[in-house]
């Protein structure tokens, strides 16, 4: 594998450790439902972990919540806002982070087998165009700016 790719793979196992870090802190001990979204009468959006063990016994009014509370919004688009959060809940976080670390794995080999020159430059360039996918995601940081540690032959034109 080349310097650069060498360096793509790290980066991306980087990246990856911390967003799977992030979805272990979030996630929260003894809940095992999904995310999910409910807005008041009042307009307040309110994500929440569902336990349906508790909403069977509970005729609660709209915004009391046996079950954890992980966040609200009281603004324009918030129940859009909570959806994307319950949408890429811990659960779903850690499977993309499994998913995305595998897809590195294989990446990150030598074409194998018996094949000819022909048949192992077109498999690593799909492997290493591949990476350059997977990367695009991570190149900028949340406010906005390149990751220091981005490259720019890196980048997908697309």
């Amino acid at each position: 594998m080349s310097d650069e790719a060498d360096g793509l793979v790290a980066f991306l196992r980087d990246r990856i450790a911390e967003d799977a870090a992030t979805a272990r802190a979030a996630y929260r001990p003894g809940g095992d439902g999904p995310w999910v979204v409910d807005v008041s009468p009042s307009g307040r959006a309110t994500v929440w972990q569902r336990r349906p063990e508790r909403e069977a016994a509970s005729a609660l009014p709209p915004d009391v919540h046996l079950a954890p509370v992980v966040g609200t919004a009281q603004i324009d688009n918030g129940r859009e806002v909570c959806e994307h959060i319950a949408r890429f809940d811990p659960v779903r976080g850690l499977a993309d982070a499994t998913a995305k670390a595998a897809l590195v794995d294989w990446a990150a080999t030598e074409p194998g087998g018996i094949i000819d020159d022909e048949d192992y430059a077109g498999e690593y360039w799909a492997k290493q165009t591949a990476l350059r996918f997977t990367a695009q995601p991570y190149r900028l940081l949340p406010d906005g700016t390149v990751h220091p540690d981005w490259r720019d032959e890196w980048t997908v034109d697309a």
